[in-house]
């Protein structure tokens, strides 16, 4: 069989982090690259240990914001459960002291601000968390979120600097991301095997499945013996009558290959995706365009 790493290819497709440092008994206002605000009161960071910052702190962030970005970091909006998630935007942030990792004071949590140009009211607070159940601090890839019951996300009109922004307040430093559950009554919805050519596998591809309508954007929960990748399972389906984009990223000695495929999906679905050579930026540019 062809050799390649599709975990490899993600280490080049991740999206960027910036790199923001302040004094940790100052208040800080911050304003990403993509427009994301965070607000930071005076000692709010301690050691997890309990201990009190002081001095500089670095605070990394990622923006997570359109469908394209979730694929190149290879983020899936489903519940740790299977339930399928509609995002407002995510955000990874992470904090650090002479490379220790620093917690937030509850008492003195952080202000954060996704920018949205349609926010909808009732979105839920999500943690990202490692498949294996671990929280994810830091990990790329391979989440899935868990809710963040005691916070609550509202939606704000930026009067000043203009802007509507999903806003909220958290001491949680991970994959923080704004969601509404789409619920998928029982026997209603179905599976979607992709079928591909045998020398695609987990190993060294990936798919998933963008709906047009809806920001939602899932990969593959398996590799089936019959060569097809297949999203959903008992318990976990995905909703019939929806126009989706299949997309597939896959790596082969050393070359590329990409595919997308338009489709709507119907009870049980079955669908083959074609790989075609592409590159790294050209793939960039195309879910980009999603």
């Amino acid at each position: 069989m062809a050799g390649g790493d599709i975990n490899n290819v993600f280490k080049s497709l991740m999206v960027e982090s910036e790199f923001f440092t302040f004094d940790a008994e100052s208040s800080e206002s911050i304003i990403c690259k993509y427009g994301s605000k965070i607000f930071i009161q005076p000692n709010s960071f301690f050691y997890c240990n309990g201990d009190m910052v002081t001095g500089e702190i670095e605070l990394e962030v990622k923006e997570v914001l359109t469908k394209g970005d979730a694929i190149l970091c290879n983020i899936s909006t489903k519940t740790t459960g299977g339930d399928l998630l509609r995002t407002g935007g995510m955000i990874y942030i992470s904090a650090e002291q002479n490379g220790i990792k620093l917690c937030v004071d509850q008492d003195e949590p952080i202000q954060v601000m996704l920018p949205n140009a349609n926010p909808q009211p009732g979105m839920t607070l999500y943690s990202g968390i490692n498949v294996d159940g671990s929280f994810c601090i830091g990990c790329n890839g391979n989440i899935s979120w868990s809710p963040i019951d005691s916070l609550l996300v509202s939606t704000i009109n930026d009067s000043i600097q203009g802007g509507n922004f999903y806003s909220f307040f958290t001491s949680d430093l991970n994959w923080l991301n704004c969601d509404d559950t789409i619920y998928v009554p029982a026997g209603t919805g179905t599976t979607i095997n992709v079928y591909v050519d045998e020398d695609y596998t987990m190993d060294n591809a990936a798919v998933f499945v963008v709906f047009h309508n809806d920001d939602l954007v899932a990969s593959a929960d398996s590799y089936q013996s019959d060569h097809s990748f297949m999203f959903g399972y008992s318990g976990s389906e995905f909703p019939i009558g929806y126009d989706i984009t299949l997309i597939g990223i896959a790596t082969l000695n050393g070359s590329y290959y990409s595919a997308f495929k338009d489709a709507t999906t119907i009870a049980n679905f079955n669908i083959e995706l074609d790989f075609s050579p592409t590159s790294i930026s050209e793939f960039e540019y195309d879910v980009s365009q999603l």
